[in-house]
């Protein structure tokens, strides 16, 4: 499976534009059965099991993209209050980070 280039999705980034790579694996895509997608009201749908990322939730995906604003910005200190997935997100990503 090919890994997304969320890139493709942020109008604020150009073609040009530097986005950060923190290598995170591709996560399986489970096609919901006909009766979940009815219980939430969805014809059709899809769950992404995010599980396997580093810290085990969706926000490693969202870090990416915040530490690639980051780096477009010239943000080089942040500070965040938060003790929930994240802060530990954010953590792990700044230890990727790269200046």
């Amino acid at each position: 499976m090919e890994k997304i280039n969320y890139k493709n999705f942020l109008d604020s980034f150009q073609e040009n534009d530097y986005m950060e790579d923190f290598n995170l694996p591709t996560t399986q895509l489970f096609i919901a059965n006909k009766e979940f997608c009815n219980y939430i009201g969805a014809s059709s749908c899809a769950l992404k099991m995010e599980t396997e990322l580093p810290t085990g939730t969706m926000k490693d995906r969202i870090t990416e993209v915040l530490f690639s604003f980051f780096k477009k910005a010239g943000i080089q200190d942040y500070a965040l209050a938060s003790t929930g997935n994240t802060a530990a997100s954010l953590a792990w990503g700044m230890g990727q980070y790269s200046d």
